[in-house]
């Protein structure tokens, strides 16, 4: 099974998402709407983690917005 997560729209400018598996934000992967592959080959007996941060640097209430976070899981 491949794990994907995406968001079903682009973000403002001022803020970011960002994932990773190593519950560290340092070097982790921004989501966007071509996704991000968490996992791949996961074996059905088998688990994984993802950890998510959001960075709202430089952010402002005229950026408030509502987008979907998809998480999706395929077989291989």
């Amino acid at each position: 099974m491949n794990w994907y997560i995406y968001l079903d729209s682009s973000l403002p400018a001022s803020i970011t998402l960002k994932g990773d598996t190593d519950s560290n934000p340092a070097g982790a992967t921004v989501i966007t709407t071509s996704g991000w592959l968490v996992a791949s080959s996961i074996p059905a007996s088998e688990s994984r983690s993802a950890w998510l941060w959001a960075d709202f640097n430089g952010a402002s209430v005229s950026d408030a917005t509502t987008r979907s976070l998809i998480n999706n899981a395929t077989s291989t």
